[in-house]
């Protein structure tokens, strides 16, 4: 039942395990009997009224995931109502799935509510820091996560958002130790190996991005960004084992340009003009405005000694990223050997260098990380 209600949230593998064990929890609870049997109890009890608002809550989260959405947030509402003061907990839980749906501004508005209620509630500033990541507020994310951490240092949602939001704003050797910390909190979850080896690769640390590479990829074998990166840090990225991990990488999302660029690339370092070619070629066809496409066409040319296709490619390079040196570099470097008519095959170690890693798609861009 959690996948007809979540099918169309974009979920990754994890999120959608996470509501999948929330859907299974809830199998047998009978909100309408639960709900009974509180009300006979006597309100003064401070734990009856904190049950009766965690079965509230619960109530709406089973008919969401029984695809009654419109029953859900009818549930939700009427429990705020009815708890008043003490309602953070339902609050909570509502912005939890506005922000599955993509409704921010609504789950803000009931983070921010929650966070009034209860200031020492380290759960909603975490919530209301992916809420603000989401929303590209990543200073305001971050505020929020590590306020949660103050107040629960084992609270793996700040963990984990503290680490993202260095991730994004290209922190990366602050941003390892918050995902160590989550890591040691949630070994098997595979995303967060992912990001902190991002973040190991953008370090220089390649050996112990491989080693969280190989347990995410153990976690998940289908994630391609798992593989694409592993492929990246193989201390050699033109081995066997490298071209395997981008073969592997595409299979599973053969529309993304970079990993056949990443391949290109591996290839060339084997000498394999006709395979790099081919693959740098379908880059361009799937991206025709990837400048990391065509000056890997043009590499391909150079390599070949066809130094007027090179320019061609590394003219469309340049027209796309002008800023790139790299790109500048390799036109004038053709340019002069044209000028010069002389057609050296080679060239590829002299300008390859575009970004610290070669073949990295992400060398100046916000990483793509799982928003949970």
């Amino acid at each position: 039942m959690a996948a007809i209600s979540v099918r169309d949230h974009g979920m990754n593998s994890e999120q959608f395990a996470r509501f999948t064990a929330m859907a299974e929890k809830l199998a047998d609870f009978d909100p309408e009997e639960t709900l009974a049997m509180l009300e006979r109890a006597p309100r003064t009890d401070a734990r009856t009224r904190e049950a009766i608002v965690a079965a509230r809550a619960a109530h709406g989260v089973k008919r969401y995931l029984e695809n009654d959405h419109e029953g859900a947030f009818a549930a939700w509402e009427a429990g705020i109502a009815d708890a008043g003061d003490e309602a953070a907990p339902i609050l909570a839980v509502r912005g939890l799935f506005h922000m599955v749906r993509g409704e921010l501004p609504a789950a803000l508005a009931d983070l921010d509510r929650a966070v009034a209620l209860i200031p020492t509630d380290a759960d909603a500033y975490a919530r209301r820091g992916d809420i603000y990541f989401r929303m590209n507020l990543h200073g305001e994310a971050t505020a929020n996560h590590r306020r949660a951490a103050q107040l629960d240092p084992e609270n793996l949602v700040a963990l984990a958002g503290m680490g993202r939001c260095l991730l994004f704003t290209h922190e990366h050797a602050e941003a390892i130790p918050w995902y160590s910390r989550a890591v040691k909190l949630a070994p098997a979850v595979a995303h967060l190996r992912i990001e902190r080896a991002l973040c190991f690769e953008e370090t220089g640390r390649l050996d112990e991005a491989v080693a969280d590479l190989d347990v995410a990829i153990e976690l998940d074998p289908n994630n391609a960004e798992s593989h694409h990166a592993r492929g990246r840090c193989r201390s050699d990225n033109g081995s066997a084992a490298a071209i395997a991990d981008f073969t592997r990488a595409f299979e599973l999302e053969p529309e993304d340009p970079d990993v056949w660029i990443a391949r290109a690339r591996a290839r060339l370092r084997q000498g394999d003009l006709d395979g790099a070619q081919a693959d740098a070629q379908r880059a361009v066809e799937l991206d025709p405005r990837s400048a990391r496409a065509h000056f890997s066409c043009g590499l391909v040319h150079q390599c070949r000694g066809v130094l007027r296709d090179a320019l061609s490619c590394y003219d469309a390079a340049s027209k796309l990223a002008p800023t790139e040196e790299a790109y500048v570099m390799a036109r004038a470097v053709v340019t002069q050997k044209l000028g010069e008519r002389t057609h050296p095959r080679g060239g590829f170690a002299e300008i390859q260098g575009e970004g610290r890693w070669s073949g990295h798609p992400r060398a100046r861009s916000a990483p793509r990380v799982s928003r949970r």
